[in-house]
């Protein structure tokens, strides 16, 4: 009875451990005006998480190694996002993310790490026009 009470016991110990690596990676996203477009990635207890942000911008992202996994999210009123990846592994693949809204100029980065769990995308975008002749 005792190797089946530890048989069970350590069955149920991989099977969390297993489940628990299969949870999907949510990452933190603001869109934020800047004086250039550029996407970083920071703290997600960074203050410019709680500046106002660019509603309704579209980010897009792109994780390698994923054949055709494709995520796009719209910001809300306050510029925020936040992007699922499921699957084991997902903060060992590189990214690609682009982000983009009208009247802006669009932010591109081809390949860059996945964030941590403790850190987020800080994702500047140029208004058109903003630069004086």
């Amino acid at each position: 009875m005792n190797r089946i009470t530890s048989g069970i016991a350590a069955f149920g110990l991989l099977f969390t451990l297993v489940l628990g690596g299969c949870s999907p990676v949510r990452i933190k996203c603001v869109v934020l005006e800047g004086e250039l477009s550029t996407i970083a990635v920071v703290s997600s207890s960074d203050p410019r998480f709680d500046e106002p942000g660019v509603a309704g911008a579209e980010i897009v992202v792109r994780q390698t190694g994923r054949a055709g996994d494709v995520i796009i999210r719209k910001t809300n009123e306050r510029g925020r996002a936040t992007i699922p990846l499921a699957g084991t592994g997902a903060l060992s693949r590189p990214l690609s993310v682009e982000a983009s809204a009208e009247g802006y100029i669009p932010a591109r980065i081809a390949q860059m790490p996945t964030p941590t769990p403790g850190q987020g995308l800080l994702i500047l975008i140029e208004p058109i026009g903003a630069i004086e002749p």
